[in-house]
C-alpha cells in the first residue's frame, strides 16, 4: 500500500510537469499549423509567401521527476516529440525546395499544416493518456 501510494505521488509529480509540457507543445504546433504565411518582397522585387511562425518547444530535460514511474511506451512517445518535429521540418523543407509553386508555396503550407496539426493532435492524446494514468481530471472538466 505504501509503495503504490509512493508510485502515485511520483507519477503525479512528473505527470504535472509533462501535462504542462504537452499543452505548450500543442499550442506551438497549433500556431504553426494555423500559419498561412505572409507576403514579403524578395531582393529581386517579387512578392514571396513566407512563414510567420516557428515552433519553439519547451526544454523537455527541465522536467523534474522520475521518468521510470511511467510506462516505457508512454515515456518514449513523449520523449520523441522533438525528434518527430525535426524530421517533419526536414521533410517540409524539401517540399519547399522541390515544389514548383513559387511564390505561393501552396504545397509547402498544406504539408506543413497537415504535419503540425497531426503533432498537435498527438499531444492531446498523450496528455489525455497521462491524465488518466496520473489520476488527474480531464482538461475539459476544468474549463
Amino acid at each position: 500500500l505504501a509503495q503504490s501510494k509512493k508510485l502515485a505521488t511520483e507519477r503525479a509529480f512528473i505527470g504535472a510537469g509533462l501535462v504542462l509540457y504537452l499543452q505548450e507543445c500543442h499550442h506551438q504546433f497549433t500556431q504553426v499549423a494555423n500559419d498561412n504565411g505572409e507576403y514579403r518582397d524578395s531582393q529581386n522585387g517579387e512578392r514571396n509567401r513566407v512563414t510567420t511562425y516557428q515552433a519553439d518547444l519547451p526544454d523537455i530535460s527541465a522536467i523534474e521527476g522520475d521518468w521510470t514511474v511511467l510506462p516505457g511506451q508512454l515515456h518514449l512517445r513523449i520523449r520523441e516529440i522533438p525528434r518527430i518535429m525535426a524530421a517533419h521540418a526536414r521533410y517540409i523543407s524539401q517540399v519547399y525546395e522541390n515544389k514548383c509553386d513559387y511564390p505561393e508555396h501552396k504545397e509547402f503550407f498544406k504539408e506543413r499544416r497537415r504535419r503540425y496539426q497531426t503533432l498537435a493532435n498527438q499531444c492531446v492524446c498523450l496528455e489525455n493518456e497521462l491524465r488518466t494514468l496520473c489520476g488527474f481530471s480531464d482538461a475539459t472538466d476544468e474549463e
